[in-house]
């Protein structure tokens, strides 16, 4: 039996879709230089304050993903989100604060003390 994924629902791993691998690849190296620059910072790891910014931007960040840009001052989408509302989008965005939470966690692991 495979084993399923919280992140990704009911989809296992190996059943996603190259465009959905290839969106959570991105959007993975966008998150991962941003924590790298992020936590050189001094003290990053003892300030709630740059902790909790970096989430938020990480969070934003998520969501600025999944949401269409509006075209230049017309306010029409230039093109529709990546996925639609019942595949990955909505599984990122209903655990965007799960996500960062985690990020953050093995960011500490990784770049921690």
């Amino acid at each position: 039996m495979t084993k399923k994924s919280e992140l990704f629902g009911q989809k296992a791993s190996n059943e996603l879709s190259d465009e959905e691998v290839n969106f959570l690849v991105d959007l993975t190296r966008d998150v991962i230089e941003v924590i790298k620059r992020e936590t050189i910072a001094v003290d990053f790891w003892e300030s709630y304050t740059k902790q909790k910014r970096l989430k938020t931007y990480i969070g934003n960040h998520l969501l600025q993903k999944l949401v269409p840009k509006a075209s230049a001052g017309k306010g029409v989408a230039e093109s529709p989100a990546p996925y639609h509302a019942d595949s990955l989008a909505k599984i990122i965005f209903n655990k965007r604060n799960e996500i960062t939470q985690k990020l953050l966690e093995l960011a500490y692991y990784h770049y921690g003390k």
